[in-house]
């Protein structure tokens, strides 16, 4: 059976208020707290994250 390596790098800047930039294979983002939650709301946040990958995984 195949391997899977996945390399990530991820970098924060600030507390709550801050943003951070993943980076994964050919995704690059720019994250932070969303701003309902009081955050700068730049970028995409975890939840957002989450919902794309598991919708990934059913498109067709």
């Amino acid at each position: 059976m195949a391997q899977h390596v996945y390399t990530y790098q991820g970098r924060w800047q600030g507390d709550r208020q801050g943003q951070g930039k993943i980076m994964v294979g050919g995704l690059q983002s720019l994250v932070s707290t969303p701003a309902q939650m009081g955050g700068p709301g730049i970028g995409t946040n975890p939840d957002e994250m989450l919902l794309g990958a598991a919708a990934t995984c059913y498109m067709r």
